[in-house]
């Protein structure tokens, strides 16, 4: 049995999308639609992590840090897509997170949302934000939570571990060098 629930990280986003609507303190209403958007976006990568094979010891290791549930999406993970005419490919799946969530050129992606260190950290500076939050706009990141979701349920059954010398679920470490070095949102053609 799964430990991770997309069917519960619907529901977060239907609460922060009722919590938006809703009249009230604004303060109160950014702080509720900021920690239930990050936490619905923190279960729909672990459940993608666990539904692509990931160990649930590792998933569990990242925490509640974005970057770390991230990384194995451009290292390890890959997703089965379309490239032509009923013709399919494994890829990395680094474009999880890449959409922007607004419209118009150099707007932040939906990864950018949740991993920038310039906003309030998820958890911790969200529950005990005193009077004080740094965000993004609260539509932006139930948006974030929205695409995630919509890519984990496209790709639920089309994703894995990538194999490695034919093995599935190991890594090379080319693959983690081009992680480090900051290669990120691109898909990897030479699968």
């Amino acid at each position: 049995m799964a430990i991770y629930n997309l069917g519960f990280s619907e529901k977060l986003i239907e609460a922060a999308q009722f919590v938006l609507d809703d009249e009230g303190d604004e303060f109160d209403k950014l702080q509720t639609i900021l920690y239930l958007s990050h936490l619905s976006c923190e279960i729909t990568l672990k459940a993608l992590l666990e539904k692509a094979g990931k160990p649930i010891k590792d998933i569990i290791a990242c925490s509640h840090d974005f970057d770390k549930m991230f990384q194995p999406f451009f290292v390890e993970v890959e997703i089965y897509e379309e490239v032509g005419n009923n013709i399919y490919r494994w890829f990395k799946a680094g474009g999880i997170g890449c959409e922007q969530t607004s419209e118009g050129i150099n707007e932040p992606t939906v990864r950018t949302t949740l991993t920038d260190r310039r906003t309030s950290q998820y958890p911790s500076n969200l529950r005990y934000a005193g009077n004080h939050i740094s965000a993004y706009p609260p539509r932006e990141l139930i948006k974030a939570a929205t695409i995630l979701l919509n890519d984990a349920r496209k790709y639920w059954d089309n994703i894995r571990l990538a194999p490695y010398n034919g093995k599935p679920g190991r890594v090379g470490t080319a693959y983690q060098k081009l992680s480090n070095q900051g290669a990120f949102c691109i898909k990897d053609m030479s699968s």
